[in-house]
């Protein structure tokens, strides 16, 4: 019985057989378990990145700060500077692959700093990780993981905006908002790949 339910079987119904109601009633929550099981999995990930989507990141991220009660935790948004304008220029084709190799590093990056990711829209991504105070550094090896894995990257800028040490009173999309307004003050400068604004 054990090794078929760590084979993947979801219940056991032994002999003698009980009851046929009660037969019935196992199988169909088998059947129910299941059906929310793949349900989940197909919804709960971005397809082209195979990051979390947006609303499956905040569940996570609000159970990752009861986890973390006295840990300062970091909001983190990502962007590509004038995305529409590299989408023109490149073909959405080109603009895709540049997303899923944004998409690999990120989830990398959240990996190494104990953080989770997700792309939240079009060219937008957010990370949630442990308090960090080496993000230049951090965010430049990101940078140059993804120059060497894409076409396109030398032609592109990326802005981040980091609410350091996220204030866990602040309703969390409002924590992100923090981070997307020091985004806007890191702006656009053509001879930097990289910008980087803090919000604190």
């Amino acid at each position: 019985e054990l090794d078929c339910l760590r084979c993947g079987a979801m219940d056991f119904i032994p002999k003698p057989y009980p009851d046929i109601e009660i037969v019935k009633a196992r199988i169909a929550k088998c059947i129910e378990l299941s059906e929310d099981r793949e349900l989940i999995r197909f919804t709960e990930r971005d397809k082209l990145t195979g990051l979390l989507n947006k609303d499956y990141f905040f569940r996570y991220v609000t159970r990752m700060d009861h986890l973390h009660s006295e840990e300062a935790l970091d909001a983190v948004v990502c962007d590509i500077n004038r995305f529409h304008a590299v989408n023109k220029l490149y073909g959405r084709q080109i603009c895709d692959g540049l997303l899923r190799c944004i998409g690999h590093y990120l989830r990398k990056l959240a990996r190494d700093t104990g953080g989770i990711c997700c792309r939240e829209a079009g060219d937008t991504f957010l990370l949630y990780c442990p308090h960090r105070d080496d993000y230049e550094k951090i965010l430049g090896d990101f940078m140059s993981d993804l120059s060497m894995d894409n076409e396109i990257t030398d032609k592109i800028s990326m802005r981040f905006g980091v609410f350091t040490n996220a204030d866990k009173k602040e309703d969390m999309e409002k924590r992100f908002e923090c981070a997307k307004i020091a985004a806007e003050r890191a702006k656009d400068n053509s001879q930097k790949a990289i910008e980087i604004g803090f919000y604190v």
